[in-house]
């Protein structure tokens, strides 16, 4: 009995590290590209962290984190139930929004983005059905990821009024997270859209808002593999002084 409960520990553990994991990729991979723009003179910012995948030395990066990333979310398993508040869709569409089978689309879009590029940021697009799958893919990717923020993690077996303030300031920084991510997408659309180059002194404002939600994305899941607790009881000593 004691061994199993013991195995079953160690299995919650190794879950835990493997978020940790993600949240650490997410929030790692535009800062390398940020620290390599700032340190080498010839590779300034490029117009968006696809377009990483042509500058020669940073491609391998950028294509291993996006994989190591989508394949962790194919096999990720969470819970088999689905959340409350997607009950209110459809059931059709409801009982897929379970986690496991919205990690296996979000790790989907990511190895699609990874193994698809984009249109090479100078000269002729080389296959614009290519890029147009790469930008659906990373679509996918985000906004499952903002889903699960939002709809998945904010849930609990245990009743609302017996939360823990951990647990509710958790489900602040998970729907925040989700939000944000939502709202970078969004923006980004209308930045492409409109073919922005700039917003005021702010250069590249695609990269920077991909960046904010692959940050928001990484945040979210250290939250959820337990890493930033010392973080939550600072929000929470915060309230109360204030």
């Amino acid at each position: 009995m004691e061994q199993a409960a013991h195995q079953k520990d160690e299995l919650v553990l190794s879950q835990l590290s493997l978020r940790k994991g993600l949240g650490i990729l997410g929030l790692t991979l535009p800062v390398v590209f940020i620290l390599v723009g700032a340190a080498s003179p010839t590779h300034s910012l490029q117009k968006s962290l696809s377009a990483y995948y042509y500058v020669a030395h940073l491609r391998d990066l950028l294509v291993g984190v996006l994989c190591a990333i989508g394949a962790f979310l194919v096999f990720y398993r969470g819970y088999s139930t689905v959340p409350r508040p997607f009950l209110i869709l459809p059931g059709w569409i409801s009982r897929h929004m379970t986690d496991a089978k919205l990690t296996t689309l979000a790790g989907v879009g990511a190895l699609v983005t990874a193994l698809l590029p984009t249109c090479q940021p100078i000269g002729p697009c080389g296959s614009r059905l290519m890029a147009g799958l790469h930008l659906a893919g990373s679509v996918t990717f985000l906004g499952t990821l903002a889903v699960l923020s939002i709809g998945s993690f904010t849930q609990s077996n245990t009743p609302r009024q017996d939360w823990l303030a951990e647990k509710i300031w958790s489900n602040r920084l998970y729907a925040t997270c989700g939000w944000i991510i939502l709202a970078a997408l969004a923006a980004a659309g209308l930045v492409l859209w409109l073919d922005i180059k700039s917003v005021g002194p702010i250069t590249q404002p695609v990269f920077w808002l991909e960046s904010l939600a692959i940050w928001s994305f990484g945040i979210s899941w250290l939250v959820k593999g337990d890493a930033i607790a010392a973080l939550i009881g600072l929000l929470r000593r915060g309230q109360r002084a204030g």
